[in-house]
């Protein structure tokens, strides 16, 4: 029999209805991290925020979620992480950031709770290889009517704020989009900028929270090393005008899984009690 299949039923295509996220890549590592290799990716991130790292240490993982209510592997898109974290700041935010246009994604979301302190929020950007990192904002100046966009109005004013806290210039162009002309590829850095702002948002309003960059080793379909992902965040930081990582935030190396495909049917087979090696 093949190895995809149990009787007339593929498998594969099973792992796809189910949510899996097959082209690979960070998203379909960052799943399989958060269902099946959750001692792996929480003492790495706790491994990166010594501070945080309590005896009773441990982290609740929101999402993604194979099973989420809002959809199979929901990633929570702009306000949608307030409700991820079950936070009431949705009036603030409307002063913050548009509803949706131009809001982050995020790739993973969790409380880490470390007793006696309040629970910590961990912020999740996932990626595979250096030129995720990099992105535009793709938010117009300008209305159909030709009258200032306020939702772009709205992101510089956050973006320029965030910059100053951290002691740049305020020039929110610089973080979203391109600075020469005629780049092959963009140079901005539009992803980090929300983010940054995202997590000063809620920095501000009270909760203690980090973003974490997780960034996969060896990932099959861009295998990226330790040595390239360490001078990849230096240039892009570079780029932003920081001569360090920003305040709260860490970069966490995790070795990705070799044969995702495999290794889900595996865990399928193991669930089922039928397996699939030897077949």
């Amino acid at each position: 029999m093949h190895p995809g299949k149990v009787g007339d039923v593929d498998q594969t295509g099973r792992l796809a209805e189910e949510g899996w996220e097959l082209r690979g890549g960070s998203k379909l590592q960052t799943q399989i991290a958060v269902a099946y290799r959750q001692p792996d990716l929480n003492d790495s991130i706790l491994d990166v925020l010594p501070d945080l790292r309590a005896p009773l240490a441990s982290l609740q993982w929101l999402a993604p979620k194979q099973h989420d209510s809002e959809g199979r592997f929901h990633e929570p898109v702009g306000p949608e992480l307030l409700d991820c974290l079950g936070l009431d700041l949705h009036t603030a935010y409307k002063g913050f950031w548009p509803l949706r246009r131009g809001a982050p994604t995020w790739d993973a979301v969790a409380w880490l709770h470390h007793p006696p302190h309040a629970p910590t929020a961990i912020l999740v950007e996932a990626k595979s290889y250096p030129r995720e990192l990099y992105a535009s904002c793709q938010a117009k100046r300008f209305t159909a009517a030709g009258q200032p966009n306020p939702a772009y109005s709205l992101i510089v004013k956050s973006i320029g704020e965030t910059q100053a806290r951290l002691g740049l210039a305020v020039d929110p162009d610089r973080w979203m989009f391109d600075t020469t002309p005629r780049q092959k590829r963009t140079t901005a850095l539009y992803q980090t900028a929300n983010r940054l702002a995202m997590l000063r948002f809620l920095r501000d309003h009270g909760v203690d929270a980090r973003l974490v960059y997780l960034l996969f080793l060896d990932d099959p379909r861009s295998p990226t090393t330790s040595d390239e992902w360490q001078q990849a965040t230096q240039e892009a930081r570079e780029r932003l005008g920081l001569e360090e990582p920003p305040p709260k935030t860490a970069y966490v190396h995790l070795h990705a899984v070799n044969h995702p495909e495999d290794f889900l049917l595996g865990a399928r087979a193991s669930r089922t009690g039928y397996s699939t090696l030897g077949r």
